[in-house]
């Protein structure tokens, strides 16, 4: 047995191993802890873990749980804890895809998964020999995707190979990934990307992403060969370079850059490559 002194008013018994036996729940010493001072209270869980027979039991966790336990108990039916309400997870649709009117192709994935990835490329692949010149995608009602790489996968077979798509920031701003295109797009030509308020997380981004290279090929003559990202807080700055007069360009971007900064938090500025503001 141990007998650690927290003050004149209190003593705190441990008794389990030593004794040779497994300690069993007593009483809760509800008049001798409303005694206890501040000081009282702010040793006596250091002392308690350090003391215990098996200290490994009373990790942070099982303090903090023993502290929600006691703070519901003292609370009695005031505050309850309710079980946790089980979702299940939502089941994506099957990939869609068909013509409209004989040259506009009509692309709804149920997600952004390696299967529906797959089937977009197919897709593509299919509108390159049946003259379609215009490409709807659909991506409302898709099932929300944590995974950013897979968002960057999809922008691939839209964006020029080399060209940046977005990049992942931490605390500070610090740049924890960047995502560049890395293979040459498999459509290039007008997209039209539908969207409503589920649609979230990495389709999101997505949607942001193909919305403004879309304006940046606003005349689709792809003049627009090089872009660099610069921050400039509070915004993005994002130079444009390319053959010939870029206003058309710029100006269409400009104007659909809302779903860019609502989606990254930050205002967009579109400007030449070389122009200081």
């Amino acid at each position: 047995m141990v007998r650690p002194f927290l003050s004149a008013s209190l003593t705190i018994l441990f008794c389990g191993a030593l004794c040779g036996q497994t300690p069993t729940p007593s009483p809760s010493p509800s008049s001798e802890i409303q005694a206890l001072t501040p000081a009282d209270l702010e040793q006596a869980i250091p002392l308690i873990r350090d003391h215990y027979y098996n200290p490994a039991a009373l990790s942070e966790t099982e303090l903090r749980r023993a502290t929600v336990a006691g703070i519901l108990q003292r609370l009695g039916r005031r505050v309850q804890l309710l079980p946790a309400k089980s979702t299940p997870a939502a089941t994506p649709a099957p990939f869609y895809r068909e013509v409209v009117d004989g040259h506009i192709g009509y692309l709804r994935p149920g997600d952004l998964s390696r299967p529906q990835l797959q089937e977009l490329e197919s897709s593509l692949r299919g509108f390159a020999g049946k003259n379609v010149d215009a490409v709807i995608l659909d991506l409302r009602g898709s099932v929300e995707a944590p995974d950013f790489s897979s968002a960057a996968e999809f922008a691939d077979r839209f964006v020029a190979k080399g060209k940046p798509l977005f990049s992942l920031r931490g605390p500070g701003g610090k740049t924890v990934r960047e995502f560049v295109s890395n293979q040459e797009p498999l459509y290039s030509g007008l997209i039209v990307v539908l969207i409503d308020g589920q649609t979230v997380g990495a389709t999101e981004v997505l949607a942001a992403i193909l919305r403004l290279a879309n304006a940046l090929d606003a005349e689709h003559l792809q003049k627009v060969r090089d872009l660099h990202l610069l921050r400039h807080d509070p915004a993005w700055i994002l130079e444009v370079d390319g053959a010939g007069d870029l206003t058309m360009e710029q100006l269409a971007a400009t104007a659909r850059a809302d779903m860019f900064t609502e989606t990254f938090g930050r205002t967009l500025i579109i400007r030449p490559m070389g122009v200081k503001t």
